[in-house]
């Protein structure tokens, strides 16, 4: 299951595991970039905190929402940035699915797969998906770190099986336009050089990518 290119702005979508850091490295990417950085929203989910309390109840309208939260926010940046505007996300909206694995009935995850077909059809294609290799361990202690209430209230045992469905995936896809960033160590970002290094890499291995991305200088990427 793909996105469609529903506009010509060069897109990268950052992926992970809850606590991996994905907020982190699009911002630095996003400034390095000039690029729209694209935050995932997860404050404004209207079922958010109900679905803490009790998520057999409102859990597929709490997935649901993300979904369409998701697609609504790359639609709208890549409107007001244009076609020449590169967008940097924090989410990748594929992968939406693993917490709706987690959280769903089989009934309401089919529903939940029907929406997911026209939310991807109907959302831009990533051109370059950057995928974060991190531990579970390091996961739990960052998700700890920054002390989010309902990540908090909903435990190991909810999140940890989330970060293996994410590493079966790291480990088995074979889309040619995902680079596998080990960010065990958030530091390693940290500097001008490290994030040259990195859009040289996105140029090597994605095709087009060199072509799309520019820094915020001008220049091509080199």
């Amino acid at each position: 299951m793909t996105c469609k290119q529903i506009n010509s702005s060069p897109y990268v979508a950052i992926t992970g595991p809850v606590g991996a850091g994905k907020t982190t490295l699009a911002r630095k990417i996003a400034r390095y970039l000039d690029a729209l950085l694209v935050s995932e929203a997860f404050e404004i989910n209207p079922f958010l905190a109900e679905s803490t309390r009790n998520p057999e109840t409102y859990a597929f309208e709490t997935a649901s929402h993300f979904l369409l939260l998701h697609m609504h926010q790359l639609k709208k940046a890549g409107l007001n940035g244009g076609a020449a505007v590169p967008m940097v996300s924090d989410f990748h909206i594929a992968h939406d699915r693993f917490f709706a694995l987690q959280e769903l009935e089989e009934k309401d995850l089919e529903a939940y797969d029907q929406l997911l077909v026209h939310v991807m059809e109907n959302s831009p294609r990533p051109l370059v998906i950057l995928a974060l290799d991190v531990s579970w361990s390091t996961c739990w202690s960052r998700i700890g770190a920054r002390a989010r209430p309902h990540e908090l209230s909903l435990g190991q045992e909810f999140f940890e099986p989330i970060h293996g469905q994410f590493a079966h995936w790291l480990e088995t896809t074979e889309a040619n336009n995902v680079l596998r960033i080990d960010f065990e160590d958030a530091r390693l970002l940290e500097s001008e050089t490290a994030l040259r290094q990195l859009t040289m890499d996105m140029r090597r291995f994605v095709p087009g990518a060199g072509e799309a991305f520019r820094h915020s200088s001008g220049s091509l990427i080199r």
